[in-house]
């Protein structure tokens, strides 16, 4: 397997960021235009709880990840002496 190029490096260290700040963005946007609604409140708040954890694994792994080759099935994590198959 080749190791990829920049564009899905980047896209593998900070998918989950980009993803929390979308999760967080519309867990805002929701709780602005249905704010009066006790089940709108519930369904931001879990939407922002799920943009939080979200945060976390980005947190946990963008500093893992140095070197990373992606194939069609499986996304390899290139470290010097170890490899980890996801």
């Amino acid at each position: 397997m080749e190791e990829a190029n920049p564009v899905k490096f980047y896209l593998a260290r900070y998918f989950f960021l980009a993803l929390s700040a979308l999760q967080g963005l519309a867990s805002v946007l929701m709780l602005l235009q249905f704010g009066d609604s006790p089940k709108a409140r519930f369904v931001a708040f879990a939407i922002f709880t799920i943009a939080l954890i979200f945060f976390s694994l980005h947190l946990l792994l963008s500093k893992r990840i140095r070197r990373v080759a992606i194939s069609k099935k499986k996304i390899e994590l290139i470290k010097p002496g170890k490899e980890k198959k996801l």
